[in-house]
């Protein structure tokens, strides 16, 4: 049974495409949309990490963008805690399209020492490329876009120093 909020979105989508209504309602999203969600740039920062892919499948969607940083991933140099990107994945159908945006924060390996935002370029290029090496092996085979920081020219709020 779609929710309110799902079939408004279909039917703007709809509208958007000149799409009948009735035909509309008869479909999950219009031929060629893919819906999805994002995610929030906090998943699993400030609390366990939540169950989200439910109520995007309830929406139509199969299309998901999350956000995932050095300080969940490698809070300390050399010790990796995977139960961010374990909760996502877990939480995954094959079907599922996957975004992942990479956020270089760390406490100890970026420019700027920081948890969450603002990003910041690595300490030791080498070692990141590890990372992420390290991150994408851990996801292989179920992402299907990856993304590296998000918005460095929206400075001072996602990206310290300036991206220029």
């Amino acid at each position: 049974m779609p929710t309110a909020h799902g079939e408004l979105l279909r039917l703007l989508l709809c509208a958007a495409e000149e799409v009948p209504v009735q035909e509309c309602r008869e479909s999950a999203a219009p031929a060629g949309v893919r819906m999805g969600i994002v995610r929030g740039i906090g998943y699993g920062m400030f609390g366990a990490p939540d169950s989200f892919v439910p109520e995007m499948r309830r929406l139509g969607g199969t299309l998901v963008r999350v956000y995932v940083y050095g300080s969940q991933v490698e809070p300390e140099p050399g010790r990796y805690d995977w139960t961010v990107v374990d909760a996502i994945l877990g939480r995954l159908d094959p079907a599922d399209e996957v975004w992942v945006t990479v956020c270089s924060s760390s406490p100890w390996a970026t420019r700027h020492r920081t948890g969450f935002l603002p990003s910041s370029p690595a300490h030791d290029p080498r070692r990141y490329e590890h990372f992420v090496s390290d991150l994408v092996t851990r996801c292989r085979g179920s992402v299907d876009y990856w993304q590296c920081n998000n918005e460095p020219s929206n400075t001072p709020a996602r990206w310290r120093p300036s991206a220029a």
